[in-house]
């Protein structure tokens, strides 16, 4: 057996295992879907005779709005944490980082220059 061969084997193993979960998970997402219709065709119907069509609307309006506002409450609080550490004020008046402030400054001072005087010609 050679390389080749045992290469091709590894990677139609591994995305055939992908494409049979990716498989699953659309039917499983166009399943869900359904099933979401139905219930909320259902519910409406059920709700109808309660409350009245407005209502019923309504409540099912703010029941999806619910339900769609808990996964970006859990997006929220779950979100990484900035990893940029604000300096403390002996960090500020340090003389290295005063140093490194200047420099970065006339960088910066010399490239706005480099470019105005290219555009003036």
């Amino acid at each position: 057996m050679q390389l080749s061969e045992i290469t091709g084997a590894a990677f139609s193993i591994v995305f055939g295992r992908l494409l049979r979960r990716a498989v699953a998970a659309v039917a499983f997402l166009l399943f869900a879907l359904v099933a979401l219709y139905y219930l909320t065709t259902a519910g409406l119907v059920a709700l109808e005779t309660s409350y009245g069509i407005l209502y019923a609307r309504l409540i099912v309006g703010a029941v999806y709005a619910v339900a769609a506002a808990f996964p970006l409450v859990v997006l929220v609080v779950n979100r990484p944490k900035s990893s940029i550490v604000a300096p403390t004020s002996d960090d500020q008046i340090s003389p290295r980082n005063l140093q490194i402030t200047m420099l970065v400054e006339a960088v910066m001072l010399g490239y706005m220059l480099a470019n105005k005087a290219r555009r003036e010609h």
